[in-house]
């Protein structure tokens, strides 16, 4: 014990990890008899082992609770009590026996206090008195710290204690965390209310994030450095929900610690912009003289500058940073700006970079031709732009739908190719992207590395604080890996995850607990499939209009009795279906192209609803999304593999079969 841990903790008052006594256990009040003496320091003692928490608690002896802060008043010499004395009362009337020291301190004013610490250590199960003692200790009973008293544990706490000591490595040895215990402790205590699981798994939409809540549970797979190199055009693409906003928003906050100027143009600011030009050629030109101003505008709003300048296009073409810098020096040389902006243009003018950063140009994205020509002639621009003015490079995020028709129907955009980077997530990478929200939220700090480089199993360790470790459903889920069961039901899209996890929270939270299990998950699969359906209606109609009757075309046969002859096809038997569909109508595409059966297979591939699929001869399943082999869906030749339909949209697609679903685990 410390001065500095011990001012802190009376600062923080009573909680789950500390409790303030005014007198020591066996001070000679007549009120109390030996029996409730031993009871209380054996409660005490085994509250504290079984909370779970990542430091040591502490039982201050000499200290009063005034308005929630605890009041150093000390204790006399006589009261004070040997360690071995303590130790003996506890070590025979407890299993397994807690750790824990009992040692005098005193405080700068020269009073005693004497401390009781116990710290977090491995133990084969929750401790449990092996006594009764009167009507305040039962045995065998597992007794928890909530906020600040000691109670007994329900199954959900007593399921999450277990989770807990499991993750412990045996050897552990937790010190004091001065100067977090208040973060920690607030943590420790949370409900599953909105503001927490929103803090906890993240915000669905990144451009409504904290901005410092999204740097410290960010994680950067090797896609982000791909992105954020000093190279003139990145062009990210990746489906909806798979966080290309939130890649551009942290790496805009470090370009700016860098010293360069990142600028953000949304749709808003270019909706005027190239669509009225009928020749591609004019779409070109006509976006890039948009894009110079957009960019001179925003730049200098960013200084806080307000001016607008004339120019000609043709003059400035390959001069566009130079114009932008020589308007710059002159707004310096006016003395017009703030400290800060001054400060910040010196920086930027030693090294001058501005990094445009092109967000959600797909919002409303419809499809057709016309549309495909815009997002193409847009990347013709900036491909023209970055290359001829040194110091602007582009960063632009596009959904691979709308990618793979503007690369399929411009012969042009081969020339961009090297500059696309296809953002994909492995599902250790979103395993470990959840265990850094979850160790962040409590208030740690861990490498990306380290995360990087454990085993799945590991990585699932760091869950136990939030989730029951093993599913406790039926059929071949039961007894699997919680993280196995999660994994399985999302896309390979970080936003799933948080839809899943924040549905099953607030189902946990309608219970009364911080803790998911099973059944919360159970209570919200119907819930969660039925969203995913909805997401990729939202997100392809505007390519299909009829997407809606083709998904839910795709709900199983009344002839089929199982899960897996519900959802999982050859290619004849995919056509067959399609084919039936078609029957009853045709599905035209917004390009006015009438689908066939083998251009809706394909349609339902790119969008992820299905996934090729092959058993190999050693029992590995070997599957392909779109963006692993992309060129498989235009003429939807099967090499092979057969398709199944995701397990993300299965519940939706049909509720009946929820017992067929649990029995095939993917």
């Amino acid at each position: 014990m410390t001065q500095e841990l011990f001012d802190e903790l009376l600062s923080n008052g009573e909680n789950e990890t500390v409790d303030f006594k005014e007198h020591s256990y066996f001070y000679n009040l007549l009120s109390n008899n030996k029996k409730d003496k031993d009871a209380e320091l054996l409660k005490d003692i085994i509250s504290f082992t079984n909370t779970v928490r990542d430091q040591s608690a502490y039982i201050l002896i000499g200290v009063k609770e005034i308005s929630g802060k605890g009041i150093p008043i000390g204790i006399d010499e006589s009261e004070a009590i040997d360690n071995s004395i303590i130790q003996s009362k506890i070590k025979d009337k407890s299993s397994p026996v807690p750790k824990f020291s009992y040692y005098p301190f005193y405080n700068n004013e020269g009073k005693r206090f004497d401390i009781v610490e116990i710290p977090v250590a491995w133990y084969p199960s929750p401790c449990v008195s092996t006594v009764s003692i009167g009507n305040l200790l039962e045995r065998n009973q597992v007794y928890i710290r909530r906020v600040s008293s000691n109670e007994k544990a329900n199954y959900d706490e007593i399921i999450r204690i277990k989770a807990w000591l499991d993750a412990l490595p045996k050897n552990i040895n937790i010190k004091p965390a001065i100067g977090k215990s208040s973060v920690k402790s607030s943590a420790k205590t949370f409900e599953f209310d909105e503001e927490t699981i929103q803090r906890l798994f993240g915000n669905e939409a990144a451009e409504d994030e904290d901005i410092d809540r999204l740097k410290e549970y960010y994680f950067k797979n090797d896609i982000f450095s791909k992105i954020s190199v000093d190279l003139p055009l990145r062009i990210l693409v990746g489906h909806k929900g798979i966080g290309k906003s939130a890649l551009f928003k942290v790496a805009i906050s470090e370009d700016s610690l860098k010293g360069k100027l990142p600028i953000i143009i949304k749709p808003d600011d270019v909706y005027n912009i190239a669509n009225d030009s009928v020749e591609f050629l004019d779409l070109i030109r006509t976006w890039k003289e948009g894009l110079y101003n957009v960019i001179i505008k925003k730049v200098f709003a960013a200084f806080g500058i307000r001016k607008k300048i004339e120019f000609k296009y043709d003059d400035i073409q390959e001069e566009l940073l130079s114009v932008i810098i020589e308007h710059l020096n002159l707004a310096l040389d006016e003395g017009t700006l703030s400290s800060a902006s001054q400060s910040i243009l010196d920086k930027f003018l030693e090294t001058p970079k501005i990094i445009v950063y092109i967000d959600d140009l797909d919002r409303g994205w419809l499809g057709g031709k016309s549309a495909t020509n815009r997002i193409s002639a847009l990347l013709n621009s900036v491909r023209d732009i970055s290359n001829t003015n040194k110091g602007i490079y582009f960063r632009i995020s596009l959904r691979s739908d709308v990618y793979f028709l503007v690369r399929t129907s411009d012969e042009s955009t081969d020339k961009i190719q090297s500059s696309v980077i296809w953002y994909r997530w492995s599902y250790h990478e979103i395993l470990a992207l959840l265990a850094k929200r979850v160790i962040t939220f409590f208030g740690d700090e861990i490498d990306e590395n380290s995360l990087k480089a454990l085993h799945q199993g590991e990585l699932s360790k760091y869950l136990n604080k939030i989730i029951e470790p093993v599913f406790a459903g039926e059929g071949r889920w039961e007894n699997r890996e919680m993280y196995k069961v999660l994994l399985s039901v999302i896309r390979k899209r970080p936003r799933d995850l948080v839809k899943l996890l924040t549905l099953a929270a607030r189902n946990a939270n309608s219970r009364g607990s911080n803790f998911i299990l099973t059944k919360d998950l159970q209570a919200i699969f119907d819930e969660y499939s039925l969203d995913r359906i909805q997401d990729a209606i939202n997100e392809y109609k505007s390519e299909l209009p009829a997407i809606e009757r083709l998904i839910f075309g795709m709900k199983p046969s009344k002839r089929s009795n199982k899960a897996s002859d519900s959802f999982y096809y050859d290619t004849p038997s995919l056509l067959l279906k399609l084919n039936k569909l078609i029957e009853r109508g045709d599905f035209k595409f917004s390009n006015g192209g009438i689908a066939d059966a083998k251009q809706l297979a394909a349609f339902l591939y790119k969008i992820n609803f299905i996934t090729a699929t092959k058993k190999q001869d050693d029992g590995f399943i070997d599957r392909k999304d779109f963006e692993i082999n992309r060129y498989l869906a235009p003429k939807f030749e099967d090499f092979g593999y057969d398709w199944e339909v995701h397990m993300a949209y299965r519940w939706g697609l049909d509720p009946n079969v929820t017992k067929d679903v649990y029995s095939e685990i993917f």
